[in-house]
């Protein structure tokens, strides 16, 4: 880990919420996706922290924070504000992956004067379809019957480009190794969430400040038309779509994904901060 930064933990509504937090500037604020924690931003971060404040997150019961008390994604929206508040951040952005950018939705729905620009990495606005209803109800009974170990086993070399899971294998064995420690119940948690959360494709639409879009054209836990039904949306965005890459571009293309957000950062510091 990036020897500027420090651990530290707060009480939201009575449960556990542990993040990082480190570097001087403007604050970047990094939010895991579902079956990760704020670990996964370990090396990603490095590149910013000697322009920026940094802050990481564990949301949703995962990495060291605790369950939260609801299993929503407004809840962990509402966990990343608790934080911002302690830690006395007035305006900041917001990088989300996955599941993180359907918290940065609901945070821009809540808090959206605390944005001045949103990285929706490899991830939508949407709510999930039927099938993905399905989906998500079927990986519940899944974790029941199997537990945890065969689940993530199961789920994290799919968020790999094929060819991505052998050139960073030793990457998607730390995934698994990690998402196995994290309990059933958050797992669940994070699914039920997922599944229940509202479509922000408004919020998006009506949202003041830059998003940052960044697609893997490979990516097969994202539909391409829900990837590509977005980009529309906000009055100010920033597209890159990115060949060969799958779900999880800040392993796969780690030097480009890092340039094109240190880019879009500072494009939304010099024109809405």
């Amino acid at each position: 880990m990036n020897e500027y930064m420090t651990e530290q933990e707060i009480i939201f509504r009575n449960r556990k919420v542990a993040y990082s937090i480190g570097g001087n500037g403007f604050p970047l604020v990094f939010i895991h996706g579902f079956c990760e924690d704020k670990s996964m931003w370990n090396d990603f971060v490095e590149f910013f922290v000697a322009d920026y404040q940094v802050i990481m997150i564990d949301v949703g019961g995962f990495g060291a924070s605790e369950l939260p008390i609801e299993p929503t994604i407004a809840e962990m929206a509402m966990q990343v504000n608790a934080v911002l508040r302690v830690e006395g951040i007035q305006k900041c952005l917001l990088i989300g992956h996955s599941m993180g950018g359907y918290i940065a939705m609901d945070f821009a729905e809540l808090f959206g004067d605390k944005l001045i620009g949103i990285t929706m990495f490899h991830t939508h606005p949407f709510g999930d379809t039927v099938t993905k209803k399905r989906n998500r109800n079927k990986g519940i009974l899944f974790l029941n019957k199997y537990g945890t170990s065969k689940y993530v086993a199961s789920l994290m070399p799919k968020l790999f480009f094929a060819k991505a899971r052998v050139t960073h294998k030793i990457v998607l064995e730390r995934l698994i190794e990690r998402a196995k420690r994290y309990s059933k119940e958050a797992i669940i948690s994070g699914l039920i969430a997922m599944r229940d959360r509202q479509n922000q494709a408004l919020v998006l639409e009506k949202i003041d400040c830059p998003v940052q879009f960044i697609v893997g054209k490979e990516d097969t836990v994202i539909d391409w038309s829900q990837s590509m039904g977005q980009l529309h949306l906000p009055r100010i965005a920033s597209i890159h779509l990115l060949e060969n890459v799958g779900h999880l571009g800040m392993f796969e293309v780690k030097n480009v994904t890092q340039k094109l957000v240190y880019d879009f950062v500072q494009f939304s510091i010099k024109n809405y901060f």
